[in-house]
C-alpha cells in the first residue's frame, strides 16, 4: 500500500506488517510456498521502508539532545530492527531452492515456519522498543 512517508504512517505499516507476518504463517502451513514467498517480499519491502521513517524520525529528535538513556534506547531499536531485516530476507531465502526457485518442498516449509516464528518475537520486540522510546521522546518533548 502506499503511504505518504509520515512518522504515523509508518508506524501503522509495521503495525499491518505485523499481522501480515501471522498471515503468512498460515499460507506456510498451507503448504502455498509462491504465495507465502510474494508475502515475505512485501513484507519486507514494507517494514524496510516504514522502519527508516521511523528511525529517521527518531534520530531527528534525539540529535543534540546528549540524553544517555535515551541514546541507548534508539541504537537498541536500530539493532532490532536490523535483526528483523536480516530473518525477512533468510525467510525469502528459506522458502527457494538452491537454484533460486520457489521450492514447494517439506524441507521449505518448515525452515520458513521456524523463520516466520522468529520474525513475529523480532517484530513484536522492535515495537515494544519503538513504543518505549516514543514514550521517552515525548516526555523529553514535555520539559
Amino acid at each position: 500500500p502506499f503511504f505518504s512517508g509520515t512518522y504515523q504512517d509508518a508506524v501503522e505499516i509495521m503495525y499491518a506488517q505485523r499481522i501480515a507476518v501471522d498471515n503468512i504463517a498460515n499460507v506456510i502451513q498451507d503448504g502455498n510456498i509462491e504465495e507465502a514467498w510474494f508475502k515475505v517480499m512485501q513484507l519486507n519491502a514494507q517494514t524496510k521502508t516504514a522502519g527508516k521513517i521511523i528511525l529517521d524520525c527518531y534520530q531527528q529528535q534525539i540529535s543534540g539532545k546528549g540524553d544517555n538513556i535515551i541514546l541507548l534506547k534508539f541504537l537498541s531499536c536500530q539493532k532490532k530492527f536490523a535483526i528483523l531485516l536480516d530473518l525477512c530476507d533468510e525467510c525469502g531465502d528459506a522458502l527457494q531452492n538452491p537454484k533460486g526457485k520457489l521450492g514447494a518442498t517439506a524441507a521449505a516449509q518448515i525452515k520458513s515456519s521456524k523463520v516466520v516464528d522468529e520474525i513475529k518475537s523480532a517484530y513484536d520486540d522492535f515495537l515494544t522498543d519503538a513504543k518505549s522510546l516514543e514514550n521517552e521522546l515525548e516526555l523529553l518533548r514535555g520539559m
